[in-house]
């Protein structure tokens, strides 16, 4: 192909009269600047502002129909070459597909070449379900340029971050069984590490769910041991007459006994017994509060469900 050239080429140039028609517009601008608007003068300010706009618009037309017609030689050179383009375009594109069905091919193939080390790292080294999930296939792996020795290596490292957080994952769920284990020779009701895996699943620390762990264990606990109730018997003291016999030898006036009364404590009467339902929304610690404040009182109470409230 040839290299493009200029045949003919002429720059712009354009030399108007231009200082003379500054001099004449300043001089004919002259008479409008001690103008001042008043009622009076109105109408002829609306006049002079009218002229002046007209005259302004013309100067602007010229100016773009100048610029019009100066541009037309660089429109016509700017289609010439697009057009050039568009034929190397038409050329280029099917080269293009046919290189792309090929790099797509090869990115697949590396794709599947990340899936392979990945799968193989996963059974080496052991990794849950949970954490395997996470050892995906990133977009570096499938560029046309990327090693194999390089991708096996990034997998690597990554595997072994996620194994630390198993391996930590593993530790904590240890501590929470031993403490369902140690709740559960307390209790009938048995609890499972499924009641608390939720909230394990949800980033709750180890020390919050084995307080809930304690707190559930307490509350089964009392539930299945309720304290007996305690009879007041009602005590009766009887009243004692005293009776008053007259001195046989010398006549007195009968001496006034005073009689003591004797007072009996009774019973308070038994209050009516409620059942009373609410959500209760609080801190651990709060709850305890709550709990030692009702066996203090004697309260029966069960705890039906609670929730970590997001």
């Amino acid at each position: 192909m040839r290299e493009l050239t200029i045949i003919n080429q002429t720059l712009p140039i354009i030399d108007i009269n231009f200082d003379e028609v500054k001099k004449d517009l300043n001089e004919q601008l002259q008479q409008y600047k001690s103008l001042v608007v008043t009622e009076d003068s109105l109408t002829m300010c609306k006049a002079n502002q009218k002229g002046l706009a007209g005259l302004k618009g013309k100067v602007d037309t010229y100016r773009k129909d100048i610029k019009k017609t100066m541009s037309e030689p660089i429109a016509a050179f700017e289609v010439k070459c697009k057009e050039l383009v568009s034929l190397i375009e038409s050329a280029e594109q099917p080269l293009k597909d046919g290189i792309k069905v090929f790099d797509d091919l090869k990115r697949e193939e590396k794709r599947q070449s990340a899936l392979t080390i990945i799968a193989e790292t996963i059974i080496k080294h052991g990794i849950s379900a949970k954490y395997a999930s996470q050892l995906t296939v990133l977009d570096k792996y499938t560029n046309l340029t990327a090693k194999v020795s390089e991708v096996t290596e990034d997998i690597e490292q990554r595997a072994f971050i996620l194994l630390g957080e198993q391996s930590k994952e593993l530790e904590l769920l240890e501590l929470i069984q031993d403490a369902i284990d140690t709740a559960n020779k307390r209790i009938k009701r048995q609890l499972g590490l499924a009641e608390f895996k939720r909230y394990i699943d949800n980033g709750m620390s180890t020390k919050d769910v084995i307080q809930m762990i304690n707190a559930n264990t307490e509350r089964i606990f009392e539930a299945e041991n309720p304290k007996p109730v305690e009879v007041v018997e009602e005590v009766i003291v009887p009243v004692v007459e005293v009776e008053v016999i007259p001195d046989p030898v010398v006549e007195q006036p009968k001496p006034v006994v005073e009689v003591i009364p004797v007072f009996v404590e009774e019973t308070p009467k038994a209050e009516t017994m409620w059942s009373v339902e609410m959500n209760i929304v609080g801190t651990a610690s709060q709850f305890g509060a709550l709990k030692q404040f009702m066996l203090s009182n004697s309260i029966t109470y069960k705890a039906n469900s609670q929730k970590v409230v997001e």
